[in-house]
């Protein structure tokens, strides 16, 4: 027999309850209380030149209570089937939930930095200087690799459809460390992200936009240049990425 559960490496949890919460007229289970009734009997005697037997009964109830916060992510897979998919993100709003399934790439400045202090690594990434290479492994570069901020991307490819997103480490159930030690930038298998649509890519003929006269707007968009969202992906605001897994079992007669 086989079977299939979800694999979350993301969970906004607060952000779902929020959500969920305005999709369900009752709110967000907070608990799940469960009771069972039990009952025996019991019986005993001895013998003592004469049999005595005596014989009772008792009943009780248990309870246990269940943190329903593990269902809801997939209470919250199952309200959001409707979403835009891959093939209608592009009619897609800004503001709406949709839904992109295909291969994951993380970059974690946080973990590579981490790794650049390394002298084996350091050294390595320093001497990869084949030109056939597309990585710049110049000094500077390095070193602007070790004074960037601690951020966590994630990309999904499905298709011509990319999008870009930034990821709060509190909210990943899993080292992203150790998945890019695994797989390295492109993490195996098929992901779905489900999230909220906040930037469309720019069309090859439009004109980029001209950021205010201020000295914050034009920081802001040589940060998002040097930093953030390719013009040619999707901004999304990341709720759940997850995988299916599957596991086999066999019942014995």
């Amino acid at each position: 027999m086989q079977n299939t559960a979800l694999d979350f490496l993301y969970v906004d949890t607060n952000r779902i309850a929020r959500l969920v919460a305005q999709m369900n007229d009752a709110g967000v289970v907070t608990e799940v209380l469960q009771e069972m009734t039990r009952s025996g009997e019991v019986s005993g005697g001895f013998k003592y030149l004469i049999n005595w037997s005596s014989r009772y009964s008792r009943a009780g109830k248990n309870s246990r209570a269940y943190d329903p916060k593990w269902r809801l992510p997939v209470e919250f897979v199952n309200l959001t089937e409707n979403a835009a998919e891959d093939a209608l993100v592009p009619s897609a709003v800004i503001g709406d939930i949709v839904r992109l399934k295909g291969s994951l790439s993380l970059v974690d400045h946080c973990f590579m930095k981490e790794a650049l202090m390394v002298p084996a690594i350091s050294d390595l990434y320093n001497l990869a200087d084949d030109k056939d290479s597309a990585a710049n492994t110049s000094p500077e570069t390095l070193k602007s690799h070790e004074t960037l901020p601690n951020f966590l991307v994630a990309t999904i490819r499905s298709g011509s459809i990319n999008s870009w997103s930034t990821l709060n480490n509190a909210c990943t159930t899993a080292s992203t460390g150790d998945l890019i030690l695994k797989c390295g930038a492109v993490i195996a298998g098929e992901w779905t992200l489900i999230g909220i649509l906040d930037q469309v890519p720019s069309r090859a003929d439009s004109k980029p936009p001209i950021p205010e006269p201020t000295a914050e707007a034009q920081l802001a968009a040589l940060v998002r240049k040097r930093l953030g969202s390719p013009l040619d992906h999707y901004g999304i605001t990341p709720l759940t990425i997850h995988r299916t897994v599957r596991w086999r079992y066999s019942v014995s007669k």
